[in-house]
């Protein structure tokens, strides 16, 4: 078993080249549903926060020690319902086995009713298996029980109308379950004869009945009944829906023209759906930069979406952003966000996650826009195999290879012709004056090359200054157009973009003008009204009333409430104008100021998202610096997740910037996140920028905290040499430096490390140390960990009683302190010194309540670790059923998760006489 814990933290203009669109639907190839790759080791911080979304409450009772187990319950699942269905009181010695089936039917009872439940019956095993998928893998993408799923298969429970829907939604069947449920529940109305068998009555899904009796739902209640060795038993009325995600941009403003273009990517897509859904269709749309590939994808996107309805998607690929494009693997992560996936769900590994992808959208018609590719390697792992499914990619690039190797059929895009530019005019100018200087408006448009981009901004400044007439707003441009074409070579239009900005920009008043260029200064691909006022060092309000400015004029696009960002051309103008005209104290000191509010607000949102982390030695707040508060631990993700990528920038940048403080402070900050939405590699990048600032400045407190966390870092990477580098320099500095926390921290994690090798002395030597310094400290969630992972380290080296002593020291810490997830660490210990012990049934009784609690605070990956230990310790008490059903549990999540340890269940499984290996289809499997 590997360690769930950090003693830390332990959660956290034209170029000559050209631009391309993809529009694809892939054949249907039916994915295993299982990924390549290492695991995604969920971690829970020393000083997390117990609270979870939805509240779980009940106790346990072990060997003395109350247990409270107080967290949530999943989105998806009961806690631990999968391991017994049928868990009641006194039954925990019996393996589960379904309730009875029906004795048949005489003629008089199969009537309509029972024929229509086997109409129903029959379709969804064929929709099933045509997706290949098993009874175990659809009740979880559904949210339901298996056992749930088996008895309306057998006719033996009753579908209800929400079941039809959801498993409609999840296998991409349109209405057809939704219709068949009508079907029987009108033919169950009319058939009411005496004869007639009524169903089996099972609990309906998310009713399941408590150790006391029958009780009553409550309409989005959640409560767990415990027994002293029964499963958790979870009353949820509804199960989760899948979402369906509308992430269209809106449709852009004053879109003229591009009739023919339009109606090919129509053809396109109607030639697919009339007889060749098996082949992958790639639609490119090629241009320069500022030609119109957003809008005119974002429009056909809106005119299309009707025919998509599990939902669109949309992601900017960021591909010539002064920054590296945005890579593969945090488009899919934010795709499968998208599509309902828990973060802990979502492998690491690429592969895995176009795996997982591709599985989640198999079955479902979903449109997929992605913007501003790079290169076609960066678009293939987001190409579904489903043949409901379209991409629209854009690109400066021709993106030759996709349309060589996958099949693309190119849209060229050129400058609009003369007509076009003249009605965009009119859309914007009106019809009046367009008409009434009908001349003057031509020779406008030919000064902007007839670009969509230069035309709108040009048109949007005649718009503005209707006391004056367009010829004599031609002849500023043109003063404008001569003086900076005399300044650079650059061809027609590059030349013309510039000199529609450059006369923009001039118009704009002192204050407007300052933020646009200091915007430039911004790294990553977006900001919010509040980053804005700190970079300009303003109230917001007045920054609002400047982004409202520049968004009139067309320099600077609103892409949410709140948010803003550049065109790709506007910032590399921006960036022009900021070093050109921004003295560069100016420049440092407003740069200061944003990276310091990503800092602070960052630290605040941390403590909301983990209120018992540790303090950590950041600078104070400037006086000028006004971060953001956070009502809860949700409202801290969601700041989180929208500003990863901004976050993500300021570390990378910092250094140039000069800001090598923020750059070693903002890793630590933000790696309770990281360490929760599992980007490892990306954690590691982090840390290692953190470590290099912090060793540039000398700075050897910052030293141990960085490499503290790049050592968990590599740690739950399984890269376990770098991270016993990285502990052992932790080490180091903590003890020159006098720093208890740093050297209890490092010596834990190195107990952990070597525990996880099989090193058990050197393991039991480091926590006795860690142990020693937080009992002088008095600091009990660290002395917590270090009982835990001295326990497991006598455990492997044999001595059981005094592991067992002190891993109940551990849980009696845990109890305490009101920590399921350290309450659920200490228990999985305990279960190993029982097995070892002979001491089977205690065993099982610990593994239980692990279990619940890890299902219960979502963390799948130590979840399925528990099954698989309940499973062999089932096995050898003959208890082979609920053996399988463990495994089988353990299996289909791990198969998303940890492909390595999914194959080892296959073996397990198929030493128990259940064959299952990882390329075996799964549409054989669990049919009754």
């Amino acid at each position: 078993m590997g360690q769930k814990f950090s003693a830390v933290t332990g959660q956290a203009v034209r170029s000559g080249i050209c631009s391309c669109a993809l529009l694809v639907r892939a054949p249907y190839i039916v994915q295993p549903w299982f990924c390549q790759g290492h695991a995604s080791q969920r971690t829970e911080s020393a000083f997390a926060d117990p609270a979870r979304a939805g509240r779980v409450t009940g106790t346990w009772t072990a060997k003395g020690h109350d247990v409270d187990i107080t967290g949530t319950t999943p989105d998806d699942e009961d806690p631990v319902d999968q391991l017994r269905p049928n868990a009641r009181p006194g039954a925990e010695d019996q393996p589960y086995s379904p309730p009875p089936e029906r004795a048949p039917e005489t003629p008089a009872a199969s009537g309509p009713a029972q024929q229509a439940a086997e109409a129903f019956a029959a379709e969804l095993i064929r929709l099933r298996n045509d997706r290949g998928l098993s009874q175990l893998v659809l009740a979880r993408r559904m949210g339901y029980n298996k056992s749930y799923v088996t008895h309306v298969e057998r006719c033996t429970q009753a579908p209800t109308q929400p079941f039809a829907r959801q498993a409609d939604l999840v296998l991409g069947s349109g209405e057809i379950l939704s219709g068949l449920w009508c079907a029987y529940h009108t033919a169950r109305r009319t058939d009411r004869r005496p004869n007639h068998a009524p169903w089996s009555v099972l609990p309906a899904p998310g009713t399941l009945e408590r150790a006391d009796g029958p009780q009553s739902p409550r309409e989005g209640a959640s409560d767990i009944a415990v027994g002293e060795r029964d499963c958790v038993q979870v009353h949820r009325t509804n199960p989760p829906t899948i979402p369906i995600p509308r992430q269209l941009p809106p449709q852009p403003a004053h879109f003229t023209g591009r009739t023919a273009e339009l109606s090919r990517l129509d053809a396109l897509l109607d030639s697919e759906k009339l007889g060749r859904l098996s082949t992958v269709v790639v639609s490119a749309i090629a241009g320069s930069a500022g030609i119109g590939k957003t809008s005119l994808a974002v429009r056909w996107a809106h005119s299309a979406q009707n025919r998509f309805p599990d939902g669109q998607l949309y992601i900017n690929l960021r591909g010539y952003d002064p920054d590296p494009p945005l890579t593969s693997s945090h488009a899919l992560g934010f795709f499968l966000r998208s599509l309902g996936l828990p973060a802990e769900r979502i492998p690491q590994d690429v592969e895995a996650m176009e795996g997982m992808y591709r599985s989640v959208l198999a079955g479902r018609r979903v449109l997929v826009v992605l913007d501003n590719a790079a290169t076609p390697e960066q678009v293939r792992p987001l190409l579904p195999n489903e043949p409901g499914c379209v991409v629209v990619v854009t690109s400066r690039s021709r993106l030759s290879g996709l349309v060589a190797r996958d099949g693309a059929h190119r849209v060229s895009l050129d400058v609009l012709t003369p007509d076009e530019a003249i009605s965009l005019m009119r859309e914007v100018i009106g019809c009046d004056r367009v008409n009434g200087e009908l001349e003057s408006v031509i020779q406008l448009a030919r000064q902007c090359a007839y670009l969509p981009l230069a035309l709108r901004v040009a048109a949007e400044r005649v718009a503005g200054r209707p006391h004056l007439t367009v010829g004599d707003l031609v002849e500023e441009l043109t003063v404008e157009h001569n003086r900076l074409d005399a300044l650079a070579a650059d061809d027609d239009e590059a030349t013309a973009v510039r000199t529609v900005f450059s006369w923009s920009y001039h118009s704009l008043s002192p204050e407007a003008a300052r933020v646009f260029r200091l915007l430039a200064l911004q790294p990553g691909p977006d900001i919010s009204l509040e980053a804005v006022a700190a970079l300009a060092g303003v109230t917001p309000g007045e920054a609002g009333r400047q982004l409202d400015a520049l968004v009139a004029v067309h320099l600077l696009a609103a892409t949410s409430r709140g948010r803003f960002q550049f065109h790709d051309l506007l910032r590399a103008y921006a960036f022009e104008r900021a070093t050109t005209d921004e003295p560069a104290a100016e420049r440092d000191t407003a740069t200061r100021r944003l990276f310091e509010w990503y800092l602070h607000t960052a630290h605040a949102a941390l403590f909301a998202f983990l209120p018992q982390h540790p303090d950590m030695p950041i600078d104070p707040v400037a006086p000028n610096c006004q971060p953001l508060e956070f009502a809860d631990r949700e409202h801290a993700r969601r700041w989180f997740t929208i500003e990863h990528g901004n976050l993500l920038a300021v570390v990378r940048h910092a250094p140039a910037a000069n800001q090598h403080t923020i750059g070693w402070q903002l890793p630590q900050v933000i790696d309770g996140y990281l360490a929760e939405v599992y980007h490892a590699t990306e954690r590691i990048s982090v840390h290692q920028l953190g470590l290099a600032a912090a060793q540039h400045l000398g700075h050897e407190l910052a030293q141990n905290w960085a490499y503290c966390h790049l050592g968990e870092a590599y740690e739950y990477a399984r890269r376990y040499d770098k991270a016993i580098a990285c502990f052992r320099h932790a080490l180091e500095i903590a003890k020159k430096i006098g720093h208890m926390f740093g050297e209890a921290a490092a010596l834990i994690e190195l107990g952990s490390v070597c525990n996880k090798l099989g090193r058990y002395a050197e393991a039991a030597d480091h926590s006795r140390q860690a142990l020693s310094i937080c009992r002088v400290m008095g600091h009990q969630r660290n002395e917590g960990l270090s009982l835990r992972q001295l326990g497991s380290a006598l455990l492997g080296m044999g001595e059981l009683d005094k592991a067992m002593i002190h891993l109940h020291q551990s849980l009696d810490i845990s109890h305490k302190l009101g920590s399921p997830g350290l309450q659920a660490f200490a228990l999985q210990s305990m279960a190993g010194v029982c097995r070892e012990r002979g001491q089977n049934a205690d065993a099982v009784d610990h593994l239980k309540k692990a279990a619940a609690l890890y299902r219960a605070q979502r963390s799948d990956h130590d979840y399925a670790e528990i099954l698989i230990d309940l499973g062999t310790v089932l096995s050898g008490m003959d208890r082979l059923c609920e053996a399988r059903e463990s495994w089988e549990e353990a299996h289909a999540i791990l198969t998303e998760l940890d492909f390595q340890q999914a194959a080892l269940v296959s073996k397990l499984l198929e030493h128990a006489g259940h064959p299952r290996t990882s390329g075996t289809s799964d549409a054989a499997k669990d049919q009754p």
